[in-house]
């Protein structure tokens, strides 16, 4: 509760199952699901995005928040993004609208996840979708300091960030290989790799 947690592993080790099982759509073995309490937001390593504008993408039918919705805007790092389209957040995007980039997509999706206020947060893999720059600043103002308290749970390679995180999972062949703190698995085989 209230962690940054990492999970990495190689292609295919099985993070995206994790996931899936947290929320609800695999089973353990025995039949249970993973549960976490508390609600949940998702982001998906491959952004969904309705034809909307980018300000109802954000918000998602939750009433609008001045205030939060623009600390979601500015922890997604989309500030400059709005003064570059046309309309601002008024543009429409999506497959109807401005074709936004693979980073753009993923902001969003995240901007949505904040905006939301959930207690546990799911990103699979966002910050392979962004520069190093902005992937600094969503990992080390967005997740570490505008989220602390609340759990988050990172899929990522970026293995440079996962130093900085409370726990490590580390994933293998669809099994947790391993689980601690950065220091207890720096010279882990697969932390290594």
């Amino acid at each position: 509760r209230g962690e940054l947690v990492s999970v990495v592993g190689r292609y295919g080790s099985g993070k995206t199952s994790l996931v899936n099982a947290v929320l609800g759509e695999m089973r353990e073995g025995g039949g249970s699901a993973v549960r976490l309490g508390g609600s949940l937001a998702y982001v998906s390593q491959k952004p969904w995005i309705v034809s909307d504008t980018l300000r109802n993408n954000v918000l998602f039918g939750a009433p609008f928040d001045p205030d939060r919705y623009a600390a979601a805007l500015h922890f997604a790092s989309l500030k400059a993004d709005l003064d570059s389209l046309s309309r601002g957040d008024a543009t429409l995007i999506g497959e109807r609208g401005c074709t936004l980039s693979g980073g753009q997509r993923a902001r969003v999706s995240l901007a949505r996840a904040l905006y939301s206020g959930a207690d546990v947060l799911l990103l699979d893999d966002i910050l392979s979708a962004v520069d190093a720059h902005v992937a600094a600043f969503l990992f080390f103002e967005t997740l570490k300091k505008h989220l602390r308290g609340r759990t988050v749970l990172l899929i990522t390679h970026a293995l440079h960030f996962v130093q900085h995180t409370d726990r490590i999972l580390l994933m293998d062949s669809l099994t947790l290989a391993a689980q601690g703190t950065f220091e207890q698995l720096k010279h882990h085989p697969l932390l290594e790799q």
